[in-house]
């Protein structure tokens, strides 16, 4: 294989891949729109909710924007000065979009540790080391490899016909506030055994450390590619590997939402049937919670533990019943 079919080779891949990851996320955001529209929505205006439904969206259209360039669905030649502008908005929104999902992390861990401020500014001294060493290096990359962005008639889409080793550090450096996360995620599991099965802090444990594993190999992907110094191989699955980072992330503050849902409707359940010097003990372990209520509540609760909405609760906690029918 020559030099030219090789370059084609791999060209082809990134838009495959590029493609899947798109087709994905937006599958998965069909799937779980019910989820957000009862869960997200109702919920009490916060920067974390509008962070998240903001990412949620800049995502996919950023997604989109590529796919229209790289099908060349435009028709026409796209200017070189046009590719170095996509090029470089498209990067900077990435790295954006990674910022936002790590504040989010942050303050599930945060939460997780019941607002310690000792893990508060631990976290946040990490957040800012390993986000402003990302943001500078992917601006000082872009300057550098600006005059190598240009449109290929052979390739019908926008090239990088050179790359810079500090690509590398861009895709390493949120991995040091990753691995601060996930060490903090183990610490706290490890540290407070009773209370890791409370639905909300069991939720944390396992999806925070499935989350950060995931995340890990991804990001693993890029690093390995970026090492390759190779331009066709350096963008080869930026795309799909942010695709899958998103939809992960979605998918986990979506289950962490339902899950602080259900506990505060245990908590109420347990506050409503049972006497006021049983009702801490009462919620140290997620199978206590089933025992504590009322036999009368407890199948259509765990029946319908999955399915609970943020009005749902909201009504509960207000003294209506709602739609919830646990009365």
């Amino acid at each position: 294989m020559n030099v030219l079919e090789s370059v084609f080779h791999y060209t082809n891949v990134t838009r495959y891949l590029s493609g899947a990851g798109l087709v994905a996320l937006i599958y998965d955001h069909i799937l779980t729109l019910p989820s957000e529209i009862s869960l997200i929505w109702p919920a009490p205006s916060s920067y974390a909710k509008y962070i998240f439904l903001f990412n949620r969206y800049l995502v996919p259209a950023s997604l989109l924007t590529i796919a229209w360039e790289m099908n060349h669905f435009a028709g026409t030649p796209l200017l070189n000065e046009t590719c170095r502008n996509m090029f470089s908005a498209i990067a900077m929104l990435s790295v954006l979009s990674l910022g936002m999902a790590n504040i989010l992390v942050l303050l599930w861990v945060v939460n997780l540790w019941d607002k310690s401020r000792t893990i508060a500014w631990m976290l946040t001294i990490g957040f800012i080391i390993s986000t402003g060493t990302s943001s500078s290096l992917m601006i000082a990359s872009l300057v550098e490899l600006g005059e190598s962005v240009s449109f290929s008639p052979v390739f019908s889409m926008c090239i990088l016909t050179k790359t810079t080793p500090k690509l590398i550090v861009v895709w390493a450096a949120p991995m040091v506030f990753e691995i601060i996360v996930l060490v903090a995620t183990w610490w706290n599991a490890l540290s407070v055994p009773r209370e890791a099965n409370m639905p909300l802090r069991s939720a944390l444990h396992r999806d925070g450390v499935t989350f950060f594993m995931a995340l890990t190999l991804l990001r693993s992907i890029n690093i390995s590619l970026a090492s390759t110094r190779r331009p066709e191989l350096v963008v080869i699955a930026v795309f799909w590997v942010w695709s899958m980072t998103t939809l992960i992330l979605n998918r986990s503050l979506l289950r962490l939402q339902r899950a602080e849902n259900l506990q505060l409707v245990l908590n109420d359940l347990i506050d409503q049937e049972l006497p006021p010097h049983r009702r801490s003990q009462s919620r140290q372990t997620y199978s206590d919670y089933e025992m504590a209520v009322d036999p009368r509540h407890s199948m259509e609760l765990w029946d319908t533990k999955y399915t609970l909405t943020g009005e749902e609760v909201q009504s509960y906690r207000l003294g209506y019943r709602g739609t919830s029918n646990y009365g």
